[in-house]
């Protein structure tokens, strides 16, 4: 518990040389056919789920019940929001946090929401900590970023027991 706290903390430290854009965290030949569709199955479920409030920044992750991952958002104050830390001092906080201890649902969503998002960079990354299944390996997840009417979708594999502290970047202006 206490490396994954340290983790999320250090998680602007290492990542403050990064440059924008989308790492692959798994190899490309493991992006295939079937993975193609699960990943758009998981785009069409996020697509469905109620729209973000207008001015809010709105972070969504989804992904299948074989693996527990965790949403992490860092703010401008460079405080995270995630499962150890459900709200921030900039008013981020965890509105949904899912795990393998849960039953039901075919697709697990985690989100983070800003409802009146501070101007600044806002880093995401994510977590693969548990498989849920024994043998559960890299999984596709969904994520998407909701702010001023836009949305930006990013789609990805994640290795068991990687941590990614960027997965994107987004800047707030005033």
């Amino acid at each position: 518990m206490f490396s994954r706290i340290l983790l999320a903390l250090s998680l602007l430290a290492c990542c403050a040389g990064a440059s924008a854009g989308t790492p692959n965290p798994a190899p490309e030949s493991e992006w295939n056919r079937a993975t193609t569709q699960e990943a758009e199955r998981l785009a069409t479920h996020l697509a469905a789920l109620p729209k973000a409030a207008p001015g809010a920044l709105t972070v969504r992750l989804a992904f299948f019940p074989l693996a527990d991952l965790d949403l992490y958002v860092s703010d401008p104050l460079q405080e995270t929001v995630y499962y150890g830390n459900r709200a921030a001092r900039s008013g981020g906080r965890l509105a949904r946090d899912r795990h393998c201890k849960e039953s039901g649902g075919e697709i697990r969503v985690e989100e983070i929401i800003f409802a009146s998002p501070p101007p600044g960079r806002y880093r995401i990354g994510l977590d693969y900590p548990h498989r849920c299944v024994s043998n559960a390996d890299v999984v596709p997840y969904v994520l998407t970023i909701h702010e001023k009417g836009g949305q930006r979708e990013i789609r990805g594999l994640a290795q068991p027991v990687v941590f990614m502290p960027f997965v994107a970047e987004i800047e707030i202006r005033p």
